[in-house]
């Protein structure tokens, strides 16, 4: 952790009661990797690392009618709010209980301010540095691409159990959030599903390991990377180690593809640097260089891909907590230099 961090304080206070909040955790984080809340106990605790520092604050936690997305039962992020830019409020509900996380200016800044978004030279340049990465040294091929039949995405079981049960099968497209680069033009107005299409290059398998579910819905890529779509790219960034790119895909003609086509940088869905798919081959060409996340811009109803046999789900070893870790989303390292187009200050 930098030393610059400051402590997290986590306060509840449950409506109805007479008690005030008070602290019932206080501890180091390291970036929203797990959460816990005690029905029994009324406590809830989170991990979190931000950069610059933050204090977050649960300010109320109650019952009552709350707009939730559809499609998880424990909801991550429902709404943010600004108020004269010196707080943040994100909410987060499980059940009928809400939850307030207040993210206020520290004397390092305030996190997440909001930035002015990226041009397309800007993103241009991120692509450039983004190719260059995922170059393969030496005399071979200058990119180590492997072939993927299937897109994924990673849940916990109770998210998919609830789309089975109460959102008519379909898994409902959400808003982006924080995650990336924070001049990203995605953030906050862009809603959509990640999948990702990474694989092992020794086993051709998706990691053993997912940071967000224990169960994985694999979908044809055929269904995204098609005629009727556009291929965009939009971030290049990294949190600690591996690198990660951002793709979006469009329906042609949406009212997302609308809103990229000005702010992002198009691919040739047929041949690219990253993911491409042929014409008529019902596999794609992934990029093991680098982590290849693709942001679907619909939704979709994945009981009638399963019942069609198109898709199938599978179980994966879970690490961490996932119910946090998407709520605000970890901001790219801005001391590396292999995806930062501005030098590190």
């Amino acid at each position: 952790m930098p030393d610059s961090c400051v402590d997290t304080f986590i306060n509840y206070r449950e409506e109805g009661t007479n008690s005030s909040a008070a602290p019932v955790s206080q501890y180091w984080g390291r970036g929203f990797d797990s959460h816990h809340f005690d029905c029994a106990s009324g406590t809830f605790s989170v991990d979190v690392s931000h950069h610059p520092p933050s204090t977050y604050t649960v300010k109320d936690l109650y019952s009552g009618v709350f707009d939730n997305e559809p499609s998880m039962p424990f909801s991550q992020v429902s709404q943010t709010r600004s108020v004269a830019l010196e707080d943040t409020t994100f909410f987060i509900q499980r059940g009928l209980r809400k939850l307030c996380l207040s993210a206020t200016k520290t004397s390092s800044g305030l996190i997440h301010a909001p930035l002015e978004n990226m041009t397309q030279n800007e993103l241009y340049l991120l692509y450039g540095k983004a190719c260059t990465h995922s170059l393969s040294p030496g005399p071979g091929p200058p990119y180590d691409f492997y072939p993927v039949t299937h897109l994924y995405r990673s849940k916990p079981i109770l998210h998919f159990l609830n789309i089975f049960n109460n959102t008519g099968g379909i898994m409902y497209k959400y808003i982006k959030n924080f995650g990336g680069d924070p001049a990203s033009t995605l953030n906050r107005k862009l809603h959509g599903l990640f999948f990702s299409a990474s694989v092992d290059p020794l086993t051709g398998q998706p990691p053993a390991v997912s940071y967000y579910g224990d169960q994985r819905i694999h979908i044809p890529v055929g269904f995204m990377i098609n005629q009727s779509t556009n291929l965009y790219f939009a971030d290049f960034y990294c949190h600690y180690v591996n690198h990660h790119v951002t793709l979006v895909i469009t329906l042609k003609g949406s009212e997302a593809d609308a809103f990229c086509l000005p702010r992002l940088l198009a691919l040739n869905p047929a041949y690219n640097e990253f993911l491409y798919r042929r014409p008529h081959e019902q596999h794609a060409m992934v990029n093991t260089k680098v982590t290849v996340e693709v942001f679907y811009t619909e939704s979709i109803d994945i009981v009638e891909f399963l019942r069609s046999k198109l898709a199938y789900l599978s179980s994966v070893k879970q690490s961490g907590n996932a119910a946090l870790k998407t709520v605000i989303g970890l901001p790219k390292r801005k001391d590396c230099k292999i995806c930062n187009i501005k030098e590190p200050s």
